[in-house]
């Protein structure tokens, strides 16, 4: 985690106060505060989680308009990137007459993952662009937790007054998560996994590839400064998960990316998809499982069998259905994508030609 603080500038006000006799009030004035000559500092915080990555590029975008105006925003200013010594320079007269919109982002630094433009990508925002042309897009598909931003209205007037520029970052992207437990009579009655003869319910499985289409590409700023899916992207983007299998083709987690479930192996099994931009109902997932057969084709009668000794296998997961919507993301919460089986192990539904599977979304 990398935050970017200063030590502001400490204005002493001089108070002044007349006593006129015992019978008279004190009088106190507080002058305007002076601004100092070599500009107002700017500090970075971020809400939590805290980002772990230390290496983040910072940008800050400046707006004005009129004081208590109705009009649009007009940029004045961009840092990019915000340095450490970075300072923003004000007149008195300006501030008094001025509210001020600024938009913090940040994103790694190594290579940036998110581009703030006007209208179209590769067309940087400039001095006298409109609040309601900037957006932020994406630069490849993948995209990893480290990406924030803030926009923060305040009057030159709170500006004068704090001395000082806060901006406050939260993360700009939401995560899929997705479960996969024991059910009873529904999914709403999750039952322990028997692990007899078993290590998890992933078991078997050497590899989940995860393919995504309806992903959010560029977002603009809607009513409140909300983000706002603008442009998605239909062409297909692939995560691939392989997995360590023991001797007896187990798996026991965690393992690599797979894990448990709240509870222990008994409670079932997760793995974190890729992060996404916001998005409304439109983003979707085709879950493929690999994994080796449990009837051994080969004339071998030492145990334990090789790889070889087994057809492989898949399993197609949509999420979700063709026929309904597709799924939400959120800014900085997971988009957790629940399957329940009535079975020990994920492989045991293709028997039953996915019958015994429910999912469920949110």
């Amino acid at each position: 985690m990398k935050t970017i603080q200063y030590i502001s500038r400490i204005s002493i006000l001089l108070i002044v106060g007349s006593i006129v006799s015992s019978c008279v009030k004190e009088e106190v004035v507080t002058p305007i505060p002076a601004l100092a000559p070599e500009g107002m500092p700017v500090a970075i915080n971020f809400k939590d989680p805290k980002p772990s990555l230390a290496d983040l590029k910072y940008s800050l975008y400046l707006f004005s308009h009129a004081k208590g105006s109705s009009d649009t925003y007009i940029m004045e200013e961009l840092k990019n990137p915000l340095q450490n010594d970075s300072r923003l320079k004000f007149r008195n007269s300006e501030l008094r007459e001025k509210d001020y919109r600024f938009l913090f982002v940040a994103t790694p630094g190594t290579t940036p993952e998110i581009q703030v433009y006007k209208n179209t990508l590769n067309n940087p925002p400039a001095t006298g662009d409109n609040w309601e042309d900037i957006r932020i897009g994406i630069l490849s598909p993948k995209l990893s937790l480290h990406n924030y931003y803030q926009v923060k209205d305040i009057s030159g007037d709170e500006l004068l007054a704090n001395d000082s520029v806060r901006g406050e970052l939260s993360r700009m992207v939401g995560q899929m998560e997705f479960r996969f437990f024991k059910i009873g009579n529904d999914i709403t009655n999750p039952i322990p996994i028997d692990l007899t003869g078993i290590y998890s319910i992933f078991d078997r499985i050497y590899k989940i590839d995860i393919t995504y289409t309806g992903y959010t590409t560029s977002l603009s700023f809607g009513e409140g400064n909300t983000l706002q899916p603008e442009t998605s992207n239909n062409e297909e983007f692939k995560q691939e998960i392989n997995v360590a299998l023991n001797d007896r083709f187990g798996i026991e987690i965690p393992n690599g990316q797979l894990d448990t479930l709240a509870g222990g192996a008994t409670a079932g099994g997760k793995f974190k998809g890729y992060c996404f931009l916001p998005a409304n109902n439109n983003v979707r997932a085709v879950l493929k499982i690999y994994y080796y057969d449990t009837t051994p084709t080969c004339d071998n009668l030492i145990v334990p069998h090789t790889a070889n000794c087994y057809e492989q296998r898949q399993l197609e997961l949509r999420i979700p259905a063709e026929a309904t919507a597709g799924l939400p993301i959120e800014a900085n919460t997971y988009t957790v994508n629940s399957a329940g089986i009535r079975c020990n192990r994920i492989i045991d539904i293709h028997v039953d030609h996915n019958t015994n599977i429910f999912t469920q979304w949110d």
